[in-house]
């Protein structure tokens, strides 16, 4: 994928972003252990220096879990404040473009008639921001 797709592509998914980091703290508070339910007899065959306790393999599987959340969340923030820095550097007029174009999803034609300039315009503008944000940007 070139880098400018890859900037469109976050620039249109900028908003499920943040909600998916909101969804990962909702997530991580909703976790609960189970707790002590009943006790379980199972065979052995042999001793072993393995976890055979329901609970601990209960705490060990939640902190793994939780662990494997809180890193999406931060390699999606990283994401999200790439993005954020990049967009502080537009002229006001190109921050316009690329809001109305990624965050509100609003065709060319739309936005030429929004900013009072020609639709190849609006396309020129748009695709000088990206490659500017490309750069900032530089997500992997």
């Amino acid at each position: 994928m070139s880098l400018y797709k890859a900037t469109e592509y976050y620039l249109y998914n900028y908003k499920t972003m943040k909600a998916e980091v909101k969804n990962i703290d909702l997530e991580i508070d909703q976790m609960e252990y189970m707790g002590c339910a009943g006790v379980s007899y199972e065979e052995k065959s042999a001793p072993t220096n393995q976890f055979n306790s329901s609970v601990e393999n209960e705490v060990i599987i939640r902190e793994k879990r939780i662990a494997s959340l809180e890193q999406s969340k931060r390699d999606t923030l990283i994401k999200i404040n790439k993005i954020d820095n990049a967009l502080e550097t537009l002229e006001p007029r190109d921050l316009d473009i690329i809001k109305l174009r990624y965050f509100d999803k609003l065709n060319n034609r739309i936005i030429a008639i929004r900013l009072e300039l020609s639709e190849e315009w609006i396309c020129t503008l748009k695709a000088l921001a990206v490659n500017k944000l490309s750069t900032l940007i530089n997500i992997k």
